[in-house]
């Protein structure tokens, strides 16, 4: 440290930060701050109401695939077996208002697949989809895995809505 003959205190080198920063106008960071917090406020109701249509889009879609695993697997259990003929999953992609059902045979079991039983699980699908009477219609199957993958597409449900 280097002592001033005059006895002032010794000076510090600035970085160019401190500099720029010194140089900011603290109304101009006063009013950004202002900005931004009347955007988020202004904003909140909108997110908050996509986000609930979007919470009970997944619920709905939850609800279908939940009744629609539970139809599929009914005809399939037998009495005397402890374990469930099938597994199931269900993927939901509710900006696409598109839920995934994945279906595969438990252990023992070989039904549903699509090499073996391509049409009678179609024919389940589609027999299902209608018992159910819900506004999601079904796609093309798809194997992934061990899996039988059924996308369903959420529709406009136009007797509810009103428009015959």
């Amino acid at each position: 440290m280097r002592i001033n003959a005059v006895g002032a205190p010794p000076t510090m080198p600035t970085s160019q930060f401190a500099t720029h920063l010194a140089a900011v106008n603290r109304a101009h960071v006063g009013w950004a701050v202002l900005y931004f917090t009347l955007t988020l406020l202004l904003a909140w109701p909108l997110v908050e109401t996509h986000l609930r249509a979007r919470r009970a889009l997944v619920d709905r879609m939850k609800r279908f695939g939940d009744r629609f695993i539970e139809e599929f697997e009914r005809p399939l259990v037998r009495p005397d077996a402890a374990a469930r003929p099938i597994k199931s999953r269900m993927r939901f992609i509710p900006d696409r208002e598109r839920l995934d059902v994945l279906l595969a045979p438990s252990d023992g079991h070989t039904y549903p697949n699509l090499s073996d039983h391509r049409r009678n699980v179609e024919y389940d699908v589609e027999r299902i989809v209608q018992h159910l009477g819900e506004p999601f219609i079904s796609g093309q199957l798809y194997t992934q895995g061990p899996w039988v993958a059924i996308p369903f597409q959420v529709t406009t449900d136009r007797k509810k809505a009103g428009v015959v």
